[in-house]
């Protein structure tokens, strides 16, 4: 929900001279990564947002993300994606295990996209200096996910958090999507979340 305000953000600020987000730049590409098993609000939510990323003029591209057959296919074999696994003790204590889906199943991804297609590296090359931290990444983190705001470990990112920065909560979000453009989101989880 929150990355599909940021997007919708963007969108308007594309159509508005005045910028009504300036903290929201209007983005050269919006990327969403499609994990393979993502439930079916989700889907219409992008396909939303992809018609308003190409009313406003800014390229939305989708990236197939094989999370959900990578498990499928090395469960059991080798190692096993780290989607959120949920344990429990004997005492009956329950927790959850460390997940880096995000990071490898849709960050990774972006990065790829932006070296190989974006920026034209070839296979091989070694990142530019003028690429290094040059290029921003905004992270749909809402003001109530303020913790989750870290810095990039890819030498090409900075992360960008503007949601926080303007203090806008989940719940200001869904109202922004909801009274503005007339779409009543979810959150977007796949099934693993």
């Amino acid at each position: 929900m929150q990355s599909t305000a940021l997007a919708l953000m963007a969108c308007e600020n594309a159509k508005n001279p005045e910028t009504p987000w300036p903290l929201v730049p209007v983005y050269d590409v919006v990327i969403f990564c499609d994990l393979g098993m993502e439930p079916p609000w989700v889907k219409n939510q992008v396909e939303f947002t992809r018609k308003a990323c190409e009313w406003a003029g800014i390229k939305f591209v989708v990236l197939d993300s094989p999370l959900y057959s990578d498990f499928m296919r090395n469960f059991g074999e080798r190692r096993t994606i780290s989607i959120p696994w949920w344990t429990i003790r004997d005492d009956g204590h329950k927790s959850k295990m460390p997940r880096n889906c995000t990071v490898d199943y849709k960050v990774e991804l972006i990065s790829k996209y932006v070296r190989w297609e974006l920026l034209h590296y070839k296979k091989g090359q070694r990142l530019r200096d003028e690429d290094r931290k040059a290029h921003e990444m905004p992270m749909g983190f809402s003001a109530e996910e303020s913790r989750r705001c870290k810095e990039s470990p890819n030498p090409m990112f900075v992360n960008k958090f503007p949601l926080v920065e303007m203090g806008l909560t989940r719940a200001d979000n869904f109202a922004y999507i909801k009274d503005v453009w007339g779409l009543e989101t979810k959150a977007s989880a796949c099934t693993f979340c």
